[in-house]
């Protein structure tokens, strides 16, 4: 029993010294402790954003005299392709990509993280028989998508480590397709 709660401790002093950190649980960089979100008119990454930003310890703040950081995304857009058609020639599988491009100033107007890009794929199978149906099912898959852009957004800007060598450009994040 005393081994076992040896190797236990053993083991969490491991993951504990080689930076392993639980997801999520990595804390944002102190210049974000208030951020301005700016996002294109009509996006609803907006409101992923602002919720994982407060749920991460972060205050949102309207005005950028507030704040102490600028998200802004430049473009947020959805691609769809068909991936296979019935026997009648009707799309039967699409593929979505969303593909959203963003940036990190400093109040002072620093860029601190600049022309950077997520993007994530999903697919679904639309039944042209009940089109009422899968109108309601792609926006959900879409709203899923937002969720899952917005995480590897936070997650990209606290792995940056914010000094004078750090300012380029970092490439895109990408995410495995649905199985």
């Amino acid at each position: 029993m005393v081994l076992r709660y040896l190797l236990t401790a053993g083991l969490l002093l491991l993951l504990g010294s080689c930076g392993f950190h639980l997801r999520g649980a990595e804390p944002l960089p102190e210049v974000m402790g208030k951020t301005t979100i700016v996002v294109p008119a009509g996006s609803a990454l907006r409101y992923e954003l602002e919720s994982l930003l407060l749920s991460a310890g972060a205050e949102v703040v309207d005005e950028k005299s507030d704040a102490t950081a600028l998200l802004t995304v430049h473009s947020d857009h959805v691609r769809s392709r068909i991936l296979s058609v019935d026997a009648l020639g009707r799309a039967r599988e699409y593929a979505l990509s969303l593909t959203v491009k963003y940036s990190l100033n400093a109040a002072g107007g620093e860029i601190l993280a600049q022309q950077l890009s997520s993007r994530v794929e999903r697919d679904y199978h639309f039944d042209p028989d009940s089109v009422l149906a899968q109108g309601g099912e792609r926006e959900m898959v879409e709203q899923e998508m937002r969720r899952v852009a917005a995480q590897q957004i936070l997650r990209r800007l606290r792995t940056i480590t914010f000094s004078p060598g750090s300012l380029d450009s970092v490439p895109v994040t990408e995410s495995d397709p649905a199985q």
